[in-house]
């Protein structure tokens, strides 16, 4: 439900009570969207979205991992157990002086490490909540980029 503006978690009474300890307007507010949303998800119907979802995703994120690995040789991959983003780090790859900008060359658009952090610089971000094609086309980007610089 990402960019909803509504979320929901279930904690203890510690953390509780630290959060409503921060100001309200500092919580941010939630979107009417995001409370139906968000009720939705809840009902049993929601739930089977959700799992179809999580499988998808895990398939999506399998699959990219795989490619990756196959087409940029050394690089590191942190593979998410949640969630549809994915850190990789090139420094031990081709494309480890600007991966983001190699990756751009060739038509792939991602988020720089560097972004996150300045110690990030040979790392970025993918996104894997596409389609098998969107995920072939992100792999073909990686090989492409990979056989430009030499690698």
């Amino acid at each position: 439900l990402a960019g909803t503006r509504c979320g929901a978690a279930r904690v203890g009474a510690e953390l509780q009570e630290r959060w409503l300890a921060v100001p309200r307007r500092l919580r941010s507010g939630v979107s009417l969207p995001g409370v139906v949303a968000t009720l939705a998800a809840l009902e049993p119907a929601g739930q089977e979205w959700l799992a179809a979802l999580v499988a998808q995703l895990r398939d999506r994120r399998d699959q990219l991992v795989s490619g990756l690995r196959a087409t940029a040789p050394g690089v590191r991959v942190v593979v998410p157990e949640a969630g549809y983003l994915l850190w990789a780090d090139f420094s031990d790859t081709p494309l480890a002086r600007a991966p983001a900008e190699h990756l751009r060359e060739v038509g792939l658009r991602v988020s720089p490490g560097a972004e996150f952090g300045p110690n990030s610089a040979t790392h970025v971000r993918l996104n894997f909540a596409t389609s098998r094609e969107g995920i072939d086309r992100i792999i073909d980007c990686v090989a492409k980029a990979v056989a430009k610089t030499g690698g």
